[in-house]
């Protein structure tokens, strides 16, 4: 009995070998490979800066320009900017002198010729503005729906090719028009029309007058006209002081 039992144990311990031999030997699928962890190098973009505007060349030859006064001396000349009755509340020019290209003051002097049948005229604002005086100006109001960006073209006031101007009755006499100079406000648009019927009308004839002159209005301001031309003329930087030598006056 004791032999018998000691065989059934041999008998199962080798059933058990066996089969765990067999297990062994059964294919096992593959092991995933596991690659060592290598970061990739983090590229630092540095970004480009930012391009720098300049202005374009700046002429200094005022023997393209004229006195208004030369032309007609019945247009009303008020440089606002030679007084501190602006948005700015300070004097920009030395002096009450219009400058502008020949070109320009001619077509102007038609337009005051006409509007003088009528019993109304042109009274300017501004004209001629030198470079360096727009670059004091952008300093005081850096907003390029008003004035322009020295840096990005100029303005063409300063190609002598730019009037600020409006209408006066034949007294010289200022007639009402939306807003006063420099109004900085959506007052000054031409499109803006919570206006009396008055000054919708004289804003349109002055418009009417000036475009048939040759002149092209901007939206934000009723009073600014280019003379169509303009981008043939170059920007200009000639003090008024420099201006006087030009022309011969004494001081």
């Amino acid at each position: 009995m004791k032999k018998t039992t000691i065989l059934l144990i041999i008998t199962i311990i080798a059933s058990i070998v066996s089969i765990l031999i067999l297990i062994n030997l059964k294919p096992q699928p593959p092991k995933p490979s596991i690659r060592p962890f290598s970061p990739t190098p983090l590229t630092i973009i540095t970004p480009s800066p930012t391009p720098k505007l300049t202005p374009k060349p700046i002429e200094h030859d005022c023997s393209g320009l004229v006195d208004i006064k030369s032309i007609t001396k019945d247009i009303i000349i008020e440089m606002r900017y030679a007084t501190a009755n602006t948005f700015f509340k300070r004097i920009f020019y030395p002096q009450n002198t219009c400058y502008l290209r020949k070109d320009v003051a001619l077509s102007l002097s038609v337009i005051q010729k006409s509007l003088k049948k009528k019993g109304l005229g042109l009274k300017c604002w501004d004209c001629y503005r030198p470079f360096s005086i727009q670059k004091k100006l952008w300093e005081q109001k850096p907003d390029s729906n008003y004035v322009a960006n020295p840096y990005n073209g100029g303005s063409r006031h300063n190609k002598g090719a730019s009037v600020d101007i409006t209408l006066v009755d034949y007294t010289g006499r200022e007639l009402s028009l939306p807003t006063d100079y420099d109004d900085f406000s959506v007052k000054a648009s031409h499109s803006y029309n919570k206006l009396t019927p008055e000054q919708i009308n004289n804003r349109k004839i002055l418009k009417e007058a000036m475009m048939s002159g040759h002149f092209l209005p901007i939206g934000t301001e009723w009073w600014h006209y280019d003379y169509v031309d303009y981008k043939k003329y170059g920007l200009l930087d000639i003090s008024f002081e420099d201006m006087k030598q030009c022309f011969g006056i004494k001081k």
